[in-house]
């Protein structure tokens, strides 16, 4: 069995940053990067989920990052996983439990994406 690895307490913010864009996509909503400019790599893959044509603006979903850069998640996915469970959301069938899965792989390849960006500001690149 494998063993997950937990996230430092150091990294609430990023596990906050999970939380709303989990809210997000839950509603259907696509998300922009408006911070840096750059597309989300990957995020056409969820487009029979999410509204891309109208994203929400990275700007607008309620999240603070610190100045210091984070560290790397090791895994996002079970991250947004555990938020899920604490949350109670239970999959009512097998389409609905695939929908849930990609939703949340959706999650974190947006806070990943969130994450480096921020890293790259802070470092100045």
């Amino acid at each position: 069995m494998a063993t997950q690895t937990k996230v430092p307490n150091d990294t609430q913010p990023a596990l906050d940053l999970l939380a709303a864009v989990w809210c997000q996509l839950q509603d259907g909503r696509g998300i922009v990067d408006d911070l840096s400019g750059r597309p989300i790599r990957g995020i056409e893959h969820y487009a029979d989920l999410l509204d891309l044509d109208n994203p929400v603006p990275l700007s607008a979903i309620p999240h603070e990052l610190p100045d210091l850069p984070l560290p790397r998640y090791a895994d996002l996915e079970a991250e947004t996983r555990e938020l899920v469970a604490r949350e109670g959301d239970q999959a009512s069938s097998v389409d609905a439990a695939r929908t849930r899965e990609r939703l949340i792989k959706a999650t974190a390849l947006i806070a990943r994406h969130a994450l480096d960006m921020h890293t790259a500001r802070s470092r100045g690149a």
